[in-house]
């Protein structure tokens, strides 16, 4: 979101220690497709004695030795049948870390702390799924989005970089034996693919669920996407090649599935609003609660008639108004002009909520707001209000004075995202 204030967290490139644990394979996970044999219980690593940085016993690198030898447990088909993967654990990863915050992701009042973990693994590791992907947005034990994983490995290293003179007679790519190895993505594109998941984005191939209008203009269905473009689709999230572009439908499945998001939390704010009244001993809403619901409503009617006429967008932030106010936030407050908040305002609930500047409609009925003008789309022709002459003299008002000729009875609705 563009008023969101994205502060860097304390980042940190570290060699790490060893691990008194360590978990041994059976089999040749460095063939790529071939199923590991299996792993074995954690046998102690003897050279891991605090005899120097690198053999002194590491937290962060013992928890990665549990997540090896505890796998996910996922089920992949290999031959029809169904058999464990053993990918690397990531939750007991995320478990050390969160024990650890102050070390390695700090929280902060006000603020929400996205762990982001980056990984390079020996042989064909990977955390949740081996052989398939790189990563995984996390979420917390309680469902909630937690930070993401971001991992390469063997099979990915460039071609160039393998150094036979220093490998394995049997590696991949030396001595004649065939290279299986993938090398087709590296760390940077595993990155901006699990931040587009750990922000709402979906694969093209899972398909998606929006909102739109019937024939008789009234929006009260729903309609699948994208699932029939599999793949091949511009999103950051596809498996057909590296895209790291978040186009127009991307960009609105984030704002509709925010504006869900703040209008739930808007109503969990209420809620507890009201069960804190009655634990109190109130035989009706107090005062306070009385105005948290009007404000609420309000700012949900606004939304609501927003993302009626396409303006996901402001009805995104109309919801998280909504939200604000559910919880007693900024009531009575005048509305101040969308800014990136400090950790500070949000911490106290200052200048929270923000005005809202609505998209000119595009539409049957134009918008008088000032801005960017309307883009006409629609068929020549019309009488009445609908006509090009009468559309003309609404977009005059604008920075821009279309020719007659490209102006008819508008059918179809745009949205031209103005980021204010």
């Amino acid at each position: 979101a563009p008023y969101a204030n994205f502060q860097p967290g304390p980042a940190q490139t570290r060699t790490l220690g060893c691990a008194a644990n360590r978990a041994v394979i059976v089999g040749n996970p460095t063939q790529v497709g071939q199923l590991t044999g299996g792993l074995v219980s954690q046998v102690p690593d003897p050279k891991c004695d605090g005899s120097s940085g690198l053999e002194t016993p590491d937290g962060l690198q013992q928890a990665i030795e549990d997540g090896k030898a505890n796998g996910s447990g996922e089920l992949i088909s290999i031959d029809g049948a169904n058999v464990p993967t053993y990918a690397v654990n990531q939750h007991l990863i995320r478990d050390y870390i969160d024990h650890h915050r102050p070390e390695y992701a700090p929280l902060y009042d006000g603020a929400f702390t996205v762990p982001i973990v980056n990984i390079m693994f020996e042989k064909d590791y990977n955390v949740a799924l081996p052989l398939v992907v790189g990563g995984i947005a996390e979420n917390s034990n309680g469902g909630e989005g937690w930070g993401q994983f971001d991992n390469v490995n063997d099979t990915l290293v460039p071609a160039m970089a393998i150094d036979c003179a220093h490998s394995a007679a049997a590696a991949p790519g030396c001595n004649g034996v065939p290279d299986t190895f993938r090398h087709d993505y590296g760390l940077t594109y595993t990155m901006e693919h699990e931040a587009a998941h750990f922000l709402g984005v979906n694969h093209p191939h899972d398909g998606a669920i929006t909102v739109g209008a019937s024939s008789d203009g009234q929006w009260h269905y729903y309609y699948e996407m994208l699932k029939w473009l599999y793949d091949i689709s511009a999103s950051p999230t596809t498996y057909a090649g590296s895209y790291g572009t978040y186009e127009v439908v991307d960009q609105e499945r984030l704002m509709v599935g925010h504006a869900a998001e703040y209008s739930k939390q808007a109503q969990d704010g209420l809620s507890d609003a009201y069960f804190r009244d009655g634990a109190a001993g109130l035989t009706k809403p107090s005062a306070a609660t009385t105005a948290q619901v009007k404000a609420a409503k309000a700012d949900i009617k606004q939304g609501t008639n927003l993302f009626q006429k396409g303006d996901y967008l402001h009805a995104m932030y109309a919801m998280r108004n909504a939200a604000l106010h559910g919880r007693g936030i900024g009531i009575g407050a005048p509305p101040v002009a969308p800014h990136r908040m400090s950790i500070q305002e949000a911490a106290s609930g200052t200048n929270a909520i923000f005005t809202i500047t609505p998209q000119k409609v595009y539409g049957s009925v134009v918008s008088p707001s000032a801005g960017d003008p309307p883009m006409w789309v629609g068929p020549p022709g019309g009488s009445g209000a609908g006509t090009g002459a009468a559309q003309a003299a609404v977009a005059r008002a604008g920075s821009r004075t279309p020719a007659s000729a490209e102006i008819g009875v508008t059918k179809v609705s745009f949205c031209h995202i103005n980021w204010r």
